[in-house]
């Protein structure tokens, strides 16, 4: 009982944030609180020093922090800006640790945290956006579905797998990711979408073999262009008003082109790319200044525009990206370590996907918001969602570790008993 307490504080405490270092949640500060506590705790420190993953990803992360540390004392950056960046590591570690210390206590605690922080967005989440149903229908609420409704969403359906099995709750996140689609979130709706193609296939294979998943692939990709193209039409012949699709669309060279219609959507990659490759070993220091606008320009230039300086909200230099943004702000060390980070979670999740496993949706789904995140949205990522997702996935990993022994357990008692 005190388990389930202590998640629902946390997701609780999540949704509000006081200026300490930059903005921190109530549950930052609870879990900076915690970590006081844990050396205390014998029981816990042997359950994390025995884990030679946990050992692992705490070394790639103290890497991170160290080349952090290094890279914004060499480039003399402001105080605030280096412990705010890399405040944003340390907790992504910290909150991480603490939600699966809290979760494998107990069987069953992954679906309390995921249950509560449904509730405590629907709740007590802040936004400045508000919109009506008419509105999200038409297609006039662009970012209520992106930002809020649509991840709300998506997180419903994944609790709903946790609670209800049925087979055909696929067909659920396939109508549900191509209707938030048609209204105008088009990245969540994929993301939605594409966790139950990909259940859908796992469910239909006993085994996948490589040459399965290369024939399946194909196929999908095939349905997957036809489908885009009949979604650009629909959008450019006004039959589908969806947020700035129309707008986008129009701009491009070749809107059937969708890799010319993502880095239209994701402008900043492209002057993060540019940023790293003119300071690659140290970056530019987190929240540093694009001074004469040269990022700027060369967004509005890939765009096709004419660069205005009073349409720059932020002067920083553009980052869209978790990865990218790591090199920008401290250099490509700091990238491929964020990259093994993230990496190191997909890769534990995609071991433990197979049709058997009750949590299959759940890591599908934060493994594809992962990779969304990790190469398409903001730095601060790592911190606030990151740590959920990277906790979904292991133990996902856990659990099918586990089984596995159980399975091998019986194999050697049923051995035991025919010879006796």
């Amino acid at each position: 009982m005190i388990n389930i307490l202590i998640i629902l504080l946390y997701a609780i405490g999540n949704q509000f944030e006081i200026s300490l270092i930059g903005q921190m949640s109530i549950s930052d500060i609870a879990v900076l609180l915690f970590f006081l506590y844990l050396p205390t705790n014998r029981k816990m420190v042997e359950k994390l020093l025995d884990d030679k993953d946990i050992i692992h990803i705490v070394i790639l992360y103290l890497f991170l922090v160290i080349i952090q540390i290094a890279s914004e004392t060499i480039l003399n950056n402001s105080f605030e800006n280096s412990a705010k960046s890399i405040a944003v590591t340390i907790l992504s570690l910290l909150k991480f640790i603490f939600l699966w210390l809290i979760v494998s206590r107990k069987d069953g605690n992954i679906k309390w945290l995921l249950l509560f922080s449904c509730i405590a967005t629907i709740l007590f989440k802040k936004t400045d956006i508000d919109a009506t149903y008419s509105q999200i229908v038409e297609g006039e609420a662009a970012a209520y579905l992106k930002f809020y409704l649509a991840p709300l969403i998506g997180d419903i359906l994944i609790l709903i797998t946790l609670f209800y099995k049925s087979k055909a709750l696929h067909s659920l996140f396939i109508v549900s990711g191509i209707t938030i689609i048609i209204l105008g979130a088009r990245s969540m709706g994929l993301i939605i979408f594409f966790t139950g193609i990909i259940t859908l296939v796992i469910n239909k294979q006993r085994k996948i073999s490589k040459l399965s998943m290369i024939i399946w692939g194909v196929s999908l990709s095939f349905c997957c262009y036809i489908l885009y193209v009949i979604y650009v039409d629909a959008v450019l012949s006004g039959a589908i008003i969806s947020g700035n699709s129309s707008h986008q669309f129009k701009q491009l060279n070749n809107p059937y082109n969708p890799i010319e219609a993502l880095l239209m959507g994701r402008s900043e990659n492209v002057a993060s790319l540019a940023a790293i490759s003119d300071s690659p070993w140290f970056g530019w220091g987190s929240w540093t200044n694009d001074v004469e606008y040269k990022y700027h320009i060369l967004i509005a230039r890939s765009k096709g525009a004419v660069f205005d300086k009073s349409n720059v909200k932020h002067k920083i230099i553009p980052s869209h990206s978790v990865i990218l943004g790591a090199g920008v702000n401290n250099g490509v060390f700091a990238m491929f370590f964020t990259f093994l980070i993230i990496f190191f979670f997909c890769q534990k999740g995609s071991i433990s996907i197979n049709k058997y496993n009750p949590y299959k949706y759940l890591v599908i789904y934060s493994i594809l918001l992962l990779i969304w995140h990790g190469l398409f949205s903001p730095i601060s990522h790592m911190r606030y969602d990151f740590p959920s997702y990277f906790v979904y996935c292991y133990y996902s990993y856990k659990w099918i570790l586990l089984e596995k022994k159980k399975q091998l357990l019986k194999i050697k008692m049923l051995k035991s008993k025919k010879i006796k």
